[in-house]
């Protein structure tokens, strides 16, 4: 729960984006889907039974507010997530051509490094490479 805490006191400090650490982003309650829909319900109850409900000590404008920059996050979201993927498909294009060219370079000095042993030793470390095998993916990089 002090995490919890620790987390909501990160976003009242700055309301706009946060930057949680992986073990506060896990303590965090996962809202359930559509709840949005029932908030102004639970509030307007809250203020009709002011004084049955008086233990729950939550700020109905901060609610609001909350979701208001829910919504506008959300409306940001979206192209974001394009833009990365956009991002990380130019990464992959780039790459796929750089190695392509690596190998086309490789695959001809294999042939000549048969008669040039200058040549061998040159592609001598890129060979060992080549020859263990496919590495295990960077975190967070695609298949």
């Amino acid at each position: 729960m002090a995490t919890v805490k620790k987390a909501a006191k990160k976003a009242e400090k700055s309301p706009a984006l946060v930057d949680l650490t992986a073990e506060e982003v896990s303590a965090l309650a996962r809202p359930r889907q559509g709840f949005e829909a029932h908030v102004e319900g639970i509030l307007a109850a809250k203020a009709t039974f002011a004084d049955e409900l008086s233990s729950a000590k939550v700020d109905a404008a901060k609610v609001r507010q909350s979701l208001a920059t829910v919504a506008k996050l959300d409306a940001s979201i979206a192209p974001l997530k394009k833009q990365l993927e956009m991002l990380e498909e130019t990464r992959l294009l780039l790459a796929s051509n750089a190695w392509m060219d690596v190998l086309e370079i490789y695959g001809v000095a294999q042939v000549v490094a048969k008669k040039d042993a200058k040549v061998a030793k040159a592609i001598e470390p890129f060979a060992k490479f080549m020859s263990v095998g496919a590495k295990k993916k960077a975190e967070g990089e695609k298949k």
